[in-house]
């Protein structure tokens, strides 16, 4: 989990908070890591996405969007 670590040291390293992670490996000796972080706008996102980016062993850097729950709504309604 040595990659893993390095990524979490840089966003910690930049203050940045983390709400969630999620590691699947793989047979031809690859990991997906799935991050939930907090962002502060566009420009923020772009900046994390370039810090991860240029670890050394990171492939690639994607954002996936995902829905928020919207003001009043409750888990599993």
């Amino acid at each position: 989990m040595g990659l893993l670590k390095d990524i979490l040291g840089k966003l910690s390293d930049a203050r940045v908070n983390i709400r969630g992670a999620n590691v699947s490996t793989h047979k031809d000796q690859t990991a997906t890591i799935q991050l939930v972080v907090d962002i502060t706008d566009l420009d923020h996102l772009k900046r994390i996405q370039g810090m991860v980016g240029r670890i050394s062993d990171v492939l690639s850097v994607s954002r996936t969007q995902h829905a928020t729950k919207k003001d009043g709504e409750r888990d599993g309604h």
